[in-house]
C-alpha cells in the first residue's frame, strides 16, 4: 500500500503545485496517505463482502 500512498502524494505535488504552495504540497506526509489507503480498501472489502458481491 505504500507505492499507493507514493503515487497519491507525488501526483497530487505534480497537478497542484500551480494552484498550491510548495511548502503545502512538499509537507504531504505519505504514511498517512497509507493509512488512509488502507482504511479505504478494508471498508470497500467489508461493503463487498456484505452485499454478496464476490471476487
Amino acid at each position: 500500500m505504500l507505492a499507493v500512498a507514493q503515487v497519491h502524494v507525488l501526483t497530487w505535488q505534480a497537478c497542484y503545485r500551480v494552484v498550491m504552495s510548495d511548502a503545502c504540497l512538499d509537507r504531504l506526509p505519505i504514511l498517512e496517505r497509507e493509512v488512509d489507503w488502507k482504511r479505504f480498501l478494508e471498508t470497500l472489502r467489508r461493503m463487498l463482502l456484505a452485499s454478496g458481491v464476490e471476487r
